[in-house]
């Protein structure tokens, strides 16, 4: 019985994709070292101390300074806990993906599975061996995703207070990502066609142009944060 109730949750799938990336990647974790910009990144922090960060990090990304600092004042110089925090973050990601996949197709069991997968194993510009310098980037990508799952929710749910949850949780984690790396803003059109994607899925046969009018209604609020997050880094610093 108990086996049976695990089965019909995410944890397979949770497990699967730990044990897959931590087979590829955890093995030779005590072996990576410091790459590229890390080096000056860390040589700033040792010379002039955790403080130097907030002057590295750019106008339009407000945290990325503050979240170096945290890290250099945790782990010093020590290469394996940032590799490791690095690893963990991505897995956050993966079944961040995992979340929202299946939110958008609940029957794709094992689609949704590989989806997660690829979008956990293969990072793209977002290095492993990088684990200073793309600390913020990687961390902006995982609350991404789940920023739109919990877009999703949002429209899906019928309870005024867990709307109000789900909604707040968003729109805060939209804030974050974006003032990591604002580049990100470009993925707010993704979110968009996912919310499509999602009322497409749950309202079959209605018209095309009533599912569209029903997105942006759905959709509009969550539209704040990319707006204010223009305006202020469009606000000159003196």
């Amino acid at each position: 019985m108990f086996w049976k109730k695990i089965k019909n949750t995410c944890w397979p799938e949770i497990f699967f994709l730990a044990a897959v990336s931590g087979l590829i990647y955890l093995l030779q974790l005590h072996a990576l070292t410091y790459n590229k910009d890390d080096w000056y990144f860390l040589y700033d922090g040792l010379v002039n101390g955790s403080k130097i960060f907030h002057e590295i990090a750019l106008h339009t990304r407000p945290i990325r300074g503050p979240l170096y600092e945290i890290y250099f004042s945790l782990f010093g110089l020590n290469p394996f806990p940032y590799h490791l925090t690095l690893y963990l973050t991505r897995l956050l990601g993966g079944i961040g993906a995992l979340w929202l996949f299946t939110l958008l197709w609940p029957k794709q069991r094992f689609s949704n599975l590989i989806l997660s997968m690829l979008f956990l194993i293969f990072p793209g510009f977002l290095w492993w061996v990088s684990g200073f310098e793309f600390q913020p980037y990687v961390l902006s990508v995982s609350l991404e995703v789940i920023s739109f799952a919990l877009t999703l929710k949002t429209i899906k749910e019928t309870s005024i207070v867990k709307r109000v949850i789900w909604t707040l949780s968003a729109i805060l984690l939209g804030w974050v990502y974006l003032a990591l790396g604002e580049y990100a803003i470009g993925m707010e059109l993704f979110c968009l066609l996912c919310a499509y994607t999602f009322l497409k899925y749950q309202n079959e046969g209605i018209p095309f142009f009533k599912i569209i009018s029903k997105t942006v209604r759905s959709t509009a609020v969550f539209f704040d944060h990319p707006i204010w997050f223009l305006v202020l880094v469009s606000i000159p610093v003196r």
